[in-house]
């Protein structure tokens, strides 16, 4: 599945990324806690984990290595109305845009009311200012992250 949506789209290798995490999380049972022993080679507890591991990232390696090859080792050509955020002549325009996608993307995940095929072509408009009300919600974003992370790592 994910070689057939690299043909199409870079972000379909993500899925294998979503596969380790389920193989930890949910195969395995463990916690973040219990990430860091994974790294251990002497551990012949997940053995089996570190196997299938392997073989996702691996895996990834050559997809990335074929996504490559299949576009001839050249960058794909984007308009500046593809990426509008990118093209602005103001970092402060690029910074406030860029931090605010996940936490957008974030939003869109709880409740999917508005959807689009094409987020390019200024679908989410640019953050030009720090009195822009989005950027409320790109620090609670960004807060709730950091907490969780503690949370988890304490």
């Amino acid at each position: 599945a994910c070689a057939a949506a690299m043909l199409s789209k870079e972000q379909g290798i993500t899925a294998l990324g979503v596969c380790v995490v389920y193989d930890i999380i949910v195969v395995e049972r463990l916690s973040l806690r219990d990430v860091p022993s994974l790294l251990s080679l002497f551990e012949s507890k997940y053995s089996r984990l570190r196997r299938r591991l392997i073989f996702l990232v691996l895996s990834g390696v050559a997809l990335f290595g074929g996504r490559v090859a299949y576009m001839g080792a050249e960058p794909p050509t984007f308009a500046p109305s593809d990426n509008p955020a990118a093209n602005s002549p103001s970092i402060l325009t690029r910074f406030l845009t860029f931090a605010y996608l996940p936490a957008f993307n974030f939003a869109l995940l709880l409740c999917p009311t508005t959807l689009s095929f094409d987020w390019s072509m200024k679908a989410i408009s640019l953050l030009e200012s720090l009195a822009d009300v989005r950027n409320v919600a790109t620090i609670i974003f960004y807060a709730g992250l950091l907490i969780s992370f503690d949370r988890c790592f304490v």
